[in-house]
């Protein structure tokens, strides 16, 4: 975005959006050319006439080569061609020597020009550099590391302070190193507030590397003519090394007492890390080549950041390694995630510090150590999801109560940070680890809720002003993050490892349940003719010849008459089961109360069952679903409930239905002989029976009702006592 005009005041208000990249003034220890693609001069800072010993109407638009010596004018061309960073030549003009330091921005050259050193060693330089290395990466931890960078860089540049600053998530500050005059107070150890370094002032370090105060009382020189005449626009000096400050930065700088500043950015994985911040009491100069070893030191320091954290990091990674192998090992040894999870000496509280575990599955919540109650969980969960808290997978926080609203206060401090990872898209499949307040205290560098004159202008004070945090826990590292969406991830493979065993283990069991159905259906269907003469002849036999039979022979032929009855039974109940995968459903409403009274007459079961009691509860539900499978299903059930009840003194059957859920469940109960609950599921496999000789029957029903409610997307399930009676209870989708 072009911007035409700087602004004419700036405050703690506006300076979140203070363009400092475009301030049109020029630091004193240098000045500045803006030269275009034809290199010609179409701006320049006001202190270049001094510097050049020209007049202004002469210097605007001059071609560079009249500025720079011939062989000058060459290094800048050659470097034109292919503008790099960190690029200098020295330039002679006027019997002055300069630096130039030139960049490209924009489609235009920006020069700077620093008066040039001659008593400075390159060599000098570069051997101090390797130096520096080597004793770099000899130390042996982080905090090492910043102290000899703080005490390395202040020997070099002669600044009176300097400091290794750390930004946190919210880009605070805290000083982690310092090396300083005797007689200064210490900033070690105090925090500093995001907005001291705004987010555009951090943009422009993260870019720059390397930026130098020399004076914070200099009187800038402003750019001619203001706007550049090509863009129409401020020109973007965010690059210059020569770039003045933005006025709340300077009058930051004197309220610390400050009179020159130097900052090189530290930078790891891409991202501004820290910096080194120096500061001197006096004005101070320190040219553009030690500067760049600044820089370079900074990177040589930003390397070994790596270096120390990687180290840290796979130690600890390796050690939570071993603990997931376990876990994921205890998991699949039952194929039971939350037993695997929770039911282990090694469990899911073990991968870090942490002071309660929850994980939520398949509709069922286990928890170890100290958790808020089951139901605050999944409301905790559900809070987060409507608030769009996740990140992706999971969801982390040091402080829950800034994110949602608790229930009471003393939630806030049992269970103050939290630690989220998604089994599923589904809001209620998560492992969720939970950690407790810890108060902690925080040393700012003066107090950053101080704002001085209306809150338009920096604090004035800088002392240490010392802030209780509370309702917050220790932080969750990058490296435990890590460690618990690794975890999240194992168990996800578990899973897909599960499926993908079930889904093809499904596939056999579908290829041979089909070939057992077709072959069920041609053997029931071939044994009808044959069974049909057998029972034919026997009944010809006890008709013609009954009289001359004894009475063992006659007992003979009615065994075979019966026999083939039931044979004829079996048949027709195996057919009816095979036949059900291959019935398409025709969805109708059904009146039970109905369809039961007319499996009654169907079955007489009242001619049969004289002192049966039979209750059908006159406001059951009507059922959705196909009517012959669902004439079969309540048949199988009511009937078997007579069987079994029979015997009874004073034999009852109640039909009925209840709301659970939003769904109907149906419900067939009976007073008879019952059965030991552990053959609950047992029961309803194929030729199943588990009374045979009081009562007849094929085995089969059960298996029919079962699958007349899976083939409408249901569930049946059965209680029963030994003696007591049994309830049978489905629900249609």
């Amino acid at each position: 975005m072009k911007v035409t005009a700087y602004p004419k005041v700036v405050d703690l208000q506006n300076c979140e959006d203070e363009p400092i990249h475009v301030l049109p003034q020029i630091q004193s220890h240098g000045f500045l050319l803006v030269v275009d693609k034809s290199h010609k001069i179409i701006q320049f800072s006001e202190n270049s006439l001094l510097a050049l010993e020209i007049e202004e109407e002469k210097l605007l638009n001059e071609d560079l080569s009249t500025i720079l010596e011939k062989e000058q004018y060459v290094f800048f061309k050659e470097w034109a061609t292919k503008p790099v960073s960190q690029y200098s030549f020295k330039v002679s003009i006027k019997e002055k020597h300069f630096l130039c330091i030139p960049h490209k921005k924009d489609n235009q050259y920006i020069l700077d020009f620093e008066l040039y050193d001659n008593q400075q060693s390159v060599n000098v330089l570069q051997q101090d550099l390797l130096r520096f290395f080597s004793n770099l990466s000899n130390t042996l931890t982080l905090q090492n590391l910043c102290d000899q960078t703080a005490v390395h860089i202040k020997s070099i540049t002669g600044y009176d302070r300097v400091m290794i600053y750390q930004f946190d998530k919210e880009w605070n500050g805290l000083v982690v190193s310092e090396a300083k005059q005797e007689n200064q107070t210490s900033f070690k150890g105090l925090k500093y507030p995001a907005s001291d370094i705004p987010k555009q002032a951090r943009a422009l370090f993260l870019e720059q590397g390397v930026r130098i105060i020399s004076d914070v009382y200099d009187n800038y020189h402003r750019l001619i003519p203001p706007i550049n005449t090509e863009t129409r626009s401020l020109t973007n000096v965010g690059n210059s090394h020569l770039r003045g400050s933005s006025p709340i930065h300077l009058e930051y700088l004197k309220n610390m007492k400050v009179a020159a500043s130097m900052s090189c950015a530290i930078v790891h994985e891409g991202k501004l890390w820290g910096l080194i911040s120096c500061h001197h009491n006096t004005k101070k100069f320190v040219d553009y080549r030690n500067r760049q070893s600044c820089a370079i030191l900074a990177n040589m320091f930003s390397a070994q950041i790596g270096q120390k954290l990687s180290s840290n990091y796979i130690e600890r990674l390796n050690k939570a390694s071993e603990i997931r192998a376990v876990i994921t090992k205890n998991i699949s040894k039952n194929w039971d995630i939350i037993e695997g999870l929770t039911a282990h000496q090694i469990n899911a509280a073990s991968l870090f510090s942490c002071s309660g575990f929850a994980v939520l599955h398949n509709d069922e919540i286990v928890t170890l150590g100290n958790t808020p109650p089951k139901k605050e969980i999944l409301d905790i969960l559900e809070k987060l999801h409507l608030a769009n808290k996740f990140n992706k997978d999971y969801f982390v926080t040091q402080c829950l109560s800034k994110e949602i609203a608790l229930p009471n206060k003393e939630d806030e401090k049992k269970y103050s940070g939290m630690f989220v990872c998604k089994l599923s898209n589904a809001i209620h499949e998560a492992l969720v680890w939970f950690r407790p307040e810890q108060i902690s205290e925080i040393n700012w560098g003066g107090d950053p809720h101080s704002k001085a004159l209306d809150r338009l202008s920096p604090r004035k004070s800088f002392e240490k002003w010392t802030e209780k945090v509370r309702n917050t826990s220790v932080a969750w590292t990058d490296y435990e993050i890590s460690n618990g969406r690794a975890l999240n991830s194992d168990i996800k493979n578990v899973i897909i490892t599960k499926f993908g065993e079930l889904e093809l283990l499904n596939k056999k069991l579908s290829n041979l349940n089909q070939e057992l159905e077709s072959f069920s259906y041609s053997v029931s269907h071939d044994l009808r003719g044959p069974l049909r003469g057998i029972d034919g002849f026997a009944q010809i036999l006890l008709e013609d010849y009954g009289d001359v039979l004894d009475e063992e022979g006659k007992e003979s032929l009615h065994v075979i008459i019966n026999s083939a009855d039931k044979m004829n039974v079996l048949m027709d109940e195996i057919l009816n089961y095979s036949s059900i995968n291959q019935h398409e459903i025709i969805y109708n409403q059904i009146d039970v109360y109905k369809l039961c009274q007319e499996i009654i007459k169907d079955f007489r079961l009242q001619s049969i069952y004289p002192n049966t009691e039979l209750v059908i509860k006159p406001d059951i539900s009507p059922i959705h679903g196909d009517k012959t499978m669902t004439y079969q299903l309540f048949a199988n059930l009511v009937t078997n409930a007579y069987k079994y009840s029979s015997l009874h003194p004073t034999p009852k059957i109640e039909i009925g239905s209840y709301v659970q859920n939003k769904s109907v469940v149906y419900t067939v109960s009976d007073n008879g002989i019952g059965f030991d609950q552990k053959y609950a599921q047992k029961i309803f496999g194929v030729f199943t029976r588990l009374e045979t000789d009081k009562y007849e029957g094929t085995g089969v029903g059960l298996a029919i009702a079962q699958r007349v409610v899976i083939k409408h997307n249901g569930n049946i399930w059965v209680t029963s006592k030994k003696g007591e009676g049994t309830t049978f209870y489905f629900q249609y989708e």
